[in-house]
């Protein structure tokens, strides 16, 4: 059965929200984490939308507004799905160890590098929005790494998990939304490469946003 496309972005949200779920009943020791990380990538979601609309891509949305729900749903879910599923899949739990005293310090530091390259990457170099995404995850990374060696494995193990996960998120979608792929994504401003239907930047986008949300609540509280 094929739906309005409308509801295709919706229901991308919607399949993301199940592996959260699941992850949120499965780890009550996490669901503090999950609960910080979905808020603030929920927040981003929101904010950031509107750089991607101009060349990226243009999902319709339900309430055929340019930002919407759909927007923090998806931000919402990927956020504790990417931030816990190497903690889900490896079971390893916390270890408070509070030499590291980041905090608010370490947020205003990852959250002004990685902006800032967003803003050289499309305004300076006229990136498309995408790739200047990936720069400043990059950026993220690096800067996450360079304060906490030992959280390297956590952020690539965190990157590839979620990258699978987003994979098996949109296989539902493409089944019941074949449209969905030729009318959301501009091609034209892509690399034209294709994975399994969809644009290799959304592989690339999963990629580095698990491996810079896998290990951000952790180095943030030390």
């Amino acid at each position: 059965m094929i739906l309005p496309l409308q509801y295709a972005y919706f229901t991308l949200g919607l399949v993301y929200l199940m592996f959260w779920i699941v992850f949120f009943l499965r780890r009550p020791d996490l669901r503090r984490e999950m609960l910080i990380s979905s808020a603030f990538a929920g927040i981003l979601a929101l904010a950031l939308e509107p750089l991607f609309l101009k060349d990226y891509w243009t999902p319709e949305l339900i309430n055929g507004w340019l930002v919407g729900f759909e927007d923090f749903l998806y931000g919402f879910s990927i956020g504790g799905v990417a931030a816990v599923v190497y903690e889900e899949v490896f079971k390893r739990r916390f270890i408070r160890k509070r030499y590291h005293t980041h905090h608010w310090r370490f947020l205003f530091g990852i959250y002004l590098l990685s902006f800032a390259m967003l803003f050289i990457g499309r305004q300076v170099w006229g990136l498309n929005t995408m790739y200047a995404t990936l720069g400043s995850l990059a950026v993220a990374f690096l800067f996450i790494v360079f304060l906490r060696h030992d959280l390297i494995r956590d952020a690539v193990w965190s990157g590839l998990l979620f990258t699978a996960i987003t994979l098996l998120a949109y296989i539902p979608v493409l089944v019941i939304f074949p449209h969905s792929i030729s009318s959301f994504w501009h091609f034209n401003n892509l690399s034209g490469a294709v994975f399994g239907g969809l644009p290799l930047e959304e592989f690339l986008w999963a990629f580095m946003f698990g491996l810079v949300a896998g290990p951000f609540y952790e180095a943030w509280n030390g």
